[in-house]
């Protein structure tokens, strides 16, 4: 499969934990960057996001779930250096029961631009799940805490890598639009998304907690 086309001026991070026995969670967001993209500033740039992380997230995490890496990949190049960050950041809440591996809280992206599909998001692993009513939707304190703790570790992701590699906002990056059906040999026919010559990139102008526990199923199997 093809390289995705570059973005300039973006950077996408990826905050990879331990959840359990599963050591391959991983979330995913993508920021602005200022000019002078080096390996030594995308290592800084990673360092201050995981003491972003432990700062703010850490408290919404149960403590079965570990942040142990974090990776700044500039999208300008596929050929630019990647900055990460080996760490130990364990969640700070002792859960009252068992929490499953595939239980996170969302975080939706507000942007300006309304499309059909998907909307963006980050599943955040591993919340409280003595938050739930219903053992699916967030009490109103759980809930804005946890938006309120992605606000915060956003602010402190721009405030700790102002003297370095600078990332300044928060964006979401489309590389697909629309599909196109395509027939196989058995003659199910599927929709294959469309590749964007040049990706589009929206600014996150909210970032808005979501009611509802949600799941990454695949997490079950590891």
């Amino acid at each position: 499969m093809p390289a995705l086309p570059s973005v300039p001026g973006v950077a996408k991070i990826i905050l990879r934990h331990t959840i359990g026995d599963d050591t391959t969670a991983a979330a995913r967001f993508f920021m602005r960057y200022g000019a002078g993209w080096t390996g030594p500033l995308a290592v800084l740039a990673a360092d201050a996001i995981a003491l972003a992380w432990n700062a703010h997230l850490a408290a919404r995490t149960v403590n079965t779930t570990n942040l142990h890496e974090v990776d700044v990949e500039d999208l300008a190049s596929p050929s630019s250096p990647v900055g990460s960050a080996s760490v130990v950041h364990p969640g700070t809440i002792a859960p009252a029961s068992e929490t499953p591996n595939s239980a996170c809280f969302r975080i939706d992206f507000q942007i300006g631009r309304r499309y059909r599909g998907g909307k963006p998001c980050i599943y955040c692993p591993s919340p409280d799940l003595n938050e739930l009513t219903g053992g699916r939707t967030f009490q109103p304190a759980g809930l804005a805490a946890n938006e309120a703790a992605w606000n915060a570790f956003i602010a402190a992701v721009v405030a700790g890598t102002a003297g370095n590699l600078i990332l300044s906002d928060q964006v979401n990056v489309s590389y697909y639009e629309g599909f196109t059906p395509h027939t196989g040999t058995t003659g199910r026919v599927r929709n294959v998304p469309n590749r964007r010559g040049t990706p589009l990139v929206d600014d996150v102008i909210a970032a808005i907690g979501n009611p509802t526990l949600a799941s990454q199923r695949r997490r079950n199997y590891v």
